[in-house]
């Protein structure tokens, strides 16, 4: 510990104590307080002491501990706490518990004074209460921990619910057995957190006299001591748990009205679909109100004798009973009736359920459209924190239940609540004593499902989490399989996944359960209302023989009571419809309702670059006060080739983001051409640039199509030229599907390199852009493919506008301008050869990328090569270019630089070390025919002449060489005449003249 424990006290006046080092003491019945002489805890030591005993009186209440019971504690007031790995993980504070000697070191300054001792106090009180607790149980002890700190007025813990109640609005909270699991071992501050916040929901659920026999119960085991206690698993308590949340973020309801609020403005362009739903709503019902006035008539009027109550002319008149002859006829006539209305009937409902799924389809439809754009339309900043998982369950999963808003809650409503009600109307018609038997189930049916609906809604609302959990376990790990497998994770791997499908288990099973106890609910309401309708109704019928109720007119009682209550349950599960609805509405609304990039009233169009693009004081931020780029100023001249270098850090990748307007600067402006950036409309900007990202994503779809992306409109002719001059025209046609072959991100038949020269054929086709951004996006090609593919980017006339934002130090050297870039800001800029000059940043870069010997060793190479032939002829401005050019490299002996009878390509410049040159007859025999060193070149011959190698150069002691790529060399001869041109071709001719004679010469000392 930082101090240790004083033991030697002398004795002053009253009740303080001098140490031996410097220490006071101040006592207060169990409570010692140590402080050191003169420090800001001494000079407030009384307020220490006055707090401290305030705190232990109030946790000695709640675990019931008699003052004269608390055991001596000792508080130690220090500035200073090294680190222990038995630090109590307080948020917001620093302390430390010493159970042994009941003690507490904790930080008290003016800066940090100790705030909430109840935390401590809390775990050193409840070892001398109830003993050591098993490693599980320090969960709960510091729980109840923050539970007291909190009602003693510390923010942060009387703040715990609310930062839970956030976490689980977005889907951060786990799984309650995961946390105390892997409390033990692992307990941060954010676990504390939910620590205190499901203790306080316990203590102020069942108790605190149940909480502490709890606590004491613990010490047997966690599990054994929850079922106890409480009456069910931990999993059973975490979704208690989660109901209790619910309803407190749910007070105020309106669920159901708020999900057909909400949705109204969806159903809009459908309103005359929705009032031809409503009008076979009510054709639909006529034969359901028809089919138990038809069984009166039967019995009562056709069976019976009963006097009819209505005309219909040639057969009975009212007042009457229908004659025995007649009754047949009257039975036809009532078939006639019958079989019209079912037609009515079957014909209302297949036409309410065609229009009901028009719409709703529609709905989602629409709906998804909208989504879709929204999603292109929002920033970048949510599509990088947003897992794909969670746009995709919105779109399909939320959505649906968003559209279930007609089809499965309002249209079920509607129906069964105008059924309900005309149903209700004609049983009081009926008989109004008995109606009130007959309606008394209802607010029976009504508690029940209230008092079922919120544990289901809330169980459901987990359930769609969970299961969005799972999906997207399952995605992860599918895409981490590489990585899974080669650190061999298959176990832990499994142990996740049976945490969360248990979890999910006993969701689903909890779901079923309240499902089936509503269900069987129902049917014994329904039951018994039929019991007490039939004995009631039976006596009236008795008692009045047939005058109040005759036996059809029971019938037909019996038959409504059956369809009032058949509704009734449905009534119920359209609500709980519009529940889920209601919640995917709010999760498909969070999306919708997000702020999108939107272009000013005013904006213009952006015209291709002619002078130049400015970045005036530019700055970005991602989060407030902590910026990327600061106050840059940079000028980048139309038809310019302009690099960003700099560390990891530097800020070089916000201008990807910037440039093309992915995000705005939050400080200064970007200019072109005189058009400020942030007034110009996004289309025209990213229609002017060419963004090319190191990362090459590839869409889901044909290699062709891929290409697409740069111009949809783009010719068959127009793709193929691309590809050809990406160089990879070749490989597309090798396939057996060749353009018409569909790839994918994932693929691993698309290699890094092809992947990179999709993007360039792309790239190529965009003919009308006249900025070309590029993020180290030919990492994967070597630099002869690079430099060329790159030449064709800057268009026919080579002035396109380059920007490239490079790690690689090597592929900027002949870049117009190098910027370079350090902690968001510009630190200095120039040409590759001005800034090696300087020695500075830039140089720094180049050794912790290629070596130190690569700084100086390009110039001193092109000075030795300046001074042999034929390079000696070229111009001083073409040598300087050279070295620009060169490309370092280090060999160890026995490496080979080039071999025999592969593409001459490069030539090689010997900084450093010794290379053989060696030469196989047909047999593969090899010699040795010269050694060449430092200063001399090798590979001219088939480098000038286009030829295969003649000899394999082989390093003989680690040597340093620069490499001269022949497709830089062409550039260079292009600024050549024709007499310069001869006269390399005429030194290369000497030069394998020279070699045909060593040749010869070892040949006949061989020989």
């Amino acid at each position: 510990m930082a101090v240790a424990r004083p033991d030697r006290v002398g004795c002053v006046d009253g009740d303080w104590a001098m140490m031996t080092d410097l220490w006071l003491k101040r006592e207060a019945g169990p409570l010692t307080v140590y402080c050191h002489d003169g420090s800001y805890a001494c000079d407030n030591v009384d307020a220490v002491v006055e707090q401290y005993t305030k705190a232990i009186a109030e946790v000695s209440a709640f675990f019931e501990i008699a003052r004269d019971k608390a055991p001596p504690i000792s508080v130690y007031l220090v500035e200073v706490l090294e680190d222990d790995d038995d630090e109590v993980h307080r948020p917001g504070a620093t302390a430390r518990v010493d159970y042994d000697s009941a003690s507490i070191w904790t930080v008290y300054t003016s800066e940090s004074p100790g705030t909430d001792p109840e935390f401590e106090l809390t775990l050193l009180l409840l070892r001398a209460a109830y003993g050591p607790t098993s490693p599980e149980g320090r969960f709960w002890e510091d729980g109840v921990a923050g539970y007291l700190a909190g009602k003693g007025g510390a923010a942060y813990f009387t703040e715990a619910r609310d930062r839970v109640q956030k976490l689980r609005d977005e889907g951060q909270l786990r799984p309650l057995q995961s946390v105390v699991r892997s409390y033990h071992d692992h307990h941060s501050p954010l676990s504390t957190t939910i620590a205190v916040a499901f203790v306080t929901y316990l203590i102020e659920w069942r108790g605190a006299e149940r909480f502490r026999r709890f606590l004491t119960a613990i010490r047997g085991g966690e599990s054994e001591a929850l079922r106890r206690v409480y009456g069910r698993p931990l999993s059973g308590l975490d979704q208690a748990w989660a109901r209790d949340m619910e309803n407190k973020a749910q007070q105020g309801g309106g669920k159901a009205m708020a999900a057909i609020k909400g949705t109204m403005a969806f159903y809009r362009p459908y309103v005359w679909s929705l009032v031809g739903i409503l009008v076979t709503i009510f054709l639909a019902l006529s034969f359901d109100l028809f089919i138990p006035q038809a069984l009166r008539f039967v019995i009562d009027n056709v069976l019976g004798t009963k006097a009819v109550g209505f005309t219909v002319p040639g057969l009975f008149t009212s007042g009457q009973p229908i004659a025995q002859g007649e009754k047949t006829t009257a039975l036809m006539a009532l078939l006639v009736a019958m079989v019209f209305m079912f037609i009515v009937n079957a014909v209302s409902r297949l036409r309410q359920a065609a229009m009901t799924a028009n719409v709703s389809q529609g709905v989602v439809y629409d709906l998804r459209m909208r989504f879709l754009d929204q999603i292109q339309r929002l920033p970048l900043s949510y599509h990088s924190r947003t897992p794909a998982n969670d746009v995709v369950q919105r779109f399909q999963t939320d959505i649906a239940y968003v559209s279930a808003v007609l089809s499965s809650g309002v249209v079920p409503m509607v129906s069964n609540g105008i059924a309900m009600l005309l149903f209700g109307v004609t049983l009081i018609s009926l008989n109004p004593l008995l109606s009130l038997v007959a309606l008394a189930g209802l607010p029976i049916f009504a508690y029940s499902y209230r008092q079922g609906r919120a544990t289901l809604r809330t169980n459901q609302r987990e359930t769609v989490r969970r299961n969005q959990e799972i999906q997207q376990s399952v995605i992860e790990n599918m895409n981490a399989q590489t990585l899974l497998k080669t650190w061999n994770q298959r176990e832990s791997v499994m142990e996740r996944f049976s945490e969360k499908l248990n979890l999910n288990r006993e969701l689903n099973i909890r779901n079923a359960m309240i499902t089936q106890a509503f269900a069987r609910a129902s049917v014994l309401i329904t039951n018994g209302v039929q019991v007490a309708v039939l004995v009631a109704g039976g006596l009236v019928v008795i008692w009045t023989q047939g005058q109040d109720l005759s036996p059809g007119g029971l019938m037909a009682f019996y038959v409504m009571l059956l369809r009032l209550y058949a509704p009734a349950g449905l009534f119920a599960g359209a609500f709980q419809t519009l529940t889920l609805s209601a919640d995917g509405l709010d999760r498909v609304s969070a999306v919708l309702n997000r702020k999108v990039e939107v272009d000013p009233p005013d904006a213009v169009a952006l015209q291709p670059l002619r002078d130049s693009v400015k970045l005036e004081n530019a700055g970005y931020a991602q989060t407030k006060g902590k910026s990327i780029l600061k106050g840059v100023n940079v000028e980048i001249k139309a038809g310019s080739k302009i690099a960003f270098v700099g560390p990891t850090g530097a800020g070089k990748a916000a201008l990807m983001q910037l440039l093309p307007r992915v995000a705005d600067p939050t400080e200064g402006k970007i200019i072109w051409d005189g058009v400020d950036l942030g007034s110009a409309t996004r289309e025209s900007v990213r229609k002017q640039i060419i963004v090319l990202p190191q990362d090459t994503f590839i869409l889901n779809m044909t290699l062709y199509e891929n290409i697409l992306v740069g111009k949809p409109a783009a010719t068959n002719h127009e793709v193929v030229e691309a590809a050809r001059a990406a160089n990879i025209h070749e490989w597309i046609s090798g396939l057996p599907g060749g353009y018409d072959t569909i790839v994918g991100d994932r693929d691993t038949g698309v290699s890094t390199p092809n992947r990179q020269r999709i993007a360039a054929a792309r790239a190529l086709l965009r003919g009308d852009a006249s900025l070309l951004l590029m993020e180290d996006a030919f990492s994967a090609l070597d630099a002869a493919e690079q430099r060329k593919i790159e030449h064709a980017l800057r268009g026919p006339d080579g002035r396109r506008t380059v920007i490239k934002v490079a790690q690689r130090l090597g592929t900027v050297t002949d870049a117009d301008e190098i910027i370079v870039m350090d902690a968001g800001e510009v630190v200095e800029r120039g040409t590759h050869d001005d800034l090696l000059e300087r020695g500075t940043l830039y140089v720094q870069l180049i050794k912790d990328e290629l070596g130190e010997a690569a700084v100086s060793g390009a110039r001193q190479a092109v000075r030795r090569l300046s001074k042999l032939e034929p390079f000696s002829s070229l111009p001083p401005e073409v040598l300087e270019e050279t070295a620009r050019l060169l490309l370092y490299a280090e060999r160890a002996p026995g490496e080979v630089l080039c071999r025999q009878g592969s593409v001459g390509d490069e030539l090689f410049i010997i900084g450093r070390g010794d290379v053989e040159i060696v030469v196989a007859d047909d047999d593969g025999n090899e010699r040795i025919v010269s050694t060449l060193g430092e200063g001399d070149y090798v590979g001219e011959i088939s480098f000038l002449r286009r030829t295969p190698r003649t000899a394999t150069v082989r390093a003989q002691t680690n040597v340093e060489v620069h490499i001269l790529r022949r497709l830089d060399f062409d550039q260079l001869l292009e600024r050549l005449g024709s007499i310069t041109l001869h006269h390399l071709e005429d030194t290369a001719k000497a030069r394998i003249e020279d070699t045909r004679q060593k040749l010869a010469a070892v040949s006949s000392r061989d020989g």
